[in-house]
Order: structure tokens, then C-alpha cells, then sequence
């Protein structure tokens, strides 16, 4: 979020938010009439600069001076690689994967014929997690890590499936 500040609030204004991508040119990205833009489409492992200058006041065109830009780094995540069903004893499975660097927690993801559709069983905080099914059949897994950063998750592309055959 890009803010405007010390704008006194019956103001008529309009920001003009311009965008550099790592060292890149300025590009103007929008205009508002309000003291934040929301921006989209980030891709990992870019830095982005914003800076926000006011280009109308009240009705009349100016050429304010631009704000002290802000930066942030879009974190890059690899998907978890090594995914395997590490032990299989009736119902419960434990699965296990090569931890990635910088990820907080992963969230596991298991798919059934019976449900046609993949559904979230949880999170671990560590590369492994015991499953418990309560039914029978064969398994698929699969796995992403994510990361938070100010209120912002962060997530990797998904894992290799994997599977197991429950009795």
C-alpha cells in the first residue's frame, strides 16, 4: 500500500503513484483522489519503488514534489522439492520433503477420486506431517511453502504430487 500522508482531508487532490521495477525507469502506474493505491501483479524476486506526486490541487494543475519513494522486495520461493510418503501404517501416512529456505510454514494439499477436487488438510511448520484418513483409497499429496511478511502471505508454486494406498 502506497500512502500519501500529511494531507489535510478537505483537500481536492490528485496523486499521480509511479512504479520503478528494480532499477528501471519511473512509469507512472495510476492516479487517485485518495491517500493510497493498491497494486497488483507483483512478481517474486523483484524490488519495486514507489513514489507519489500530487498533480492537482484544488482544480489547479501543479507540479508538486515528488514523496521520499518506498521500496519492497517481492520474496522468492522454490516449491518444495523431495516430496515422499516416508511411512504408511493403516490410516496414517507421514509425509516428508526438503525444507525451503525462508519459508514459514507449508501447507498440505491431498486429493481422492472420490473428492475430484484437491482440498487443504493443514499446515507444518517443520518438512514433514503425519496424516490420519478416515477412509480408505489412494492418496495423492502435494505441497507449497508460503512466507508472511507484514500481514502479506507470500507463496511458492506447488510441490510434485505424490502418493499413497490406504487400508
Amino acid at each position: 500500500m502506497v500512502t500519501a500522508e500529511n494531507i489535510p482531508a478537505d483537500f481536492c487532490f490528485f496523486n499521480t503513484v509511479f512504479q520503478a521495477v528494480n532499477d528501471e525507469d519511473w512509469v507512472a502506474l495510476t492516479t487517485t483522489t485518495g491517500t493510497t493505491a493498491k497494486v497488483s501483479d507483483l512478481e517474486a524476486g523483484n524490488t519495486y519503488h514507489y513514489t507519489v506526486h500530487v498533480t492537482k490541487l484544488n482544480g489547479e494543475t501543479v507540479n508538486g514534489e515528488f514523496s521520499t519513494y518506498v521500496s519492497r522486495t517481492i520474496p522468492s520461493l522454490t516449491a518444495p522439492s523431495g516430496l515422499k510418503v516416508s511411512s504408511v501404517s493403516g490410516s496414517n501416512v507421514t509425509l516428508a520433503w526438503n525444507a525451503v529456505t525462508d519459508a514459514d510454514t507449508y501447507d498440505i494439499y491431498t486429493y481422492t477420486a472420490s473428492a475430484g477436487a484437491w482440498e487443504y488438510y493443514g499446515s507444518s511448520t517443520a518438512a514433514s506431517i503425519k496424516i490420519t484418513h478416515t477412509a480408505e483409497g489412494t492418496y495423492k499429496y502435494r505441497i507449497r511453502a508460503y512466507r508472511e511478511i507484514d500481514g502479506v502471505k507470500f507463496v511458492s508454486s506447488y510441490s510434485s504430487n505424490n502418493s499413497s494406498k490406504n487400508s
